[in-house]
């Protein structure tokens, strides 16, 4: 993001890139009291990102509260997609999982826990 200036602005000094993560980029906010402002104007921000990249990537942004300062050289972590494997649910997740209704939900809830599985 060598744009993130221009994208931001005069809060370049109060906000940087933290994190990109597939569609999801992490902003790091020096000053808790701009971090609600932030999140006000977030999908404004998402969209001059956009408008930068080849192609619209970003779908979320997120906003931690960081105590350092943006630095005039930033090192920006990309992380690649990781392979996700489902992983067998325990006998106790299925049966509590049998129970509900929603066949929608049932299914949200299945990948989570596999997911859950494969993070822990």
């Amino acid at each position: 993001m060598q744009n993130w200036g221009e994208i931001i602005g005069s809060l370049a000094s109060k906000v940087f890139i933290e994190r990109i993560y597939q569609d999801t980029i992490i902003l790091a906010v020096t000053d808790s009291c701009w971090m609600q402002e932030l999140h006000l104007l977030s999908e404004l921000i998402k969209t001059k990102i956009n408008q930068t990249l080849s192609e619209p990537r970003i779908k979320t942004i997120r906003f931690k509260y960081s105590t350092k300062k943006n630095s005039s050289v930033q090192k920006i972590r990309v992380n690649t997609p990781i392979s996700f494997i489902p992983k067998q649910l325990t006998p106790q997740e299925q049966q509590a999982l049998s129970h509900i209704q929603d066949q929608e939900l049932s299914q949200a809830l299945t990948r989570f826990l596999q997911k859950c599985h494969h993070f822990s």
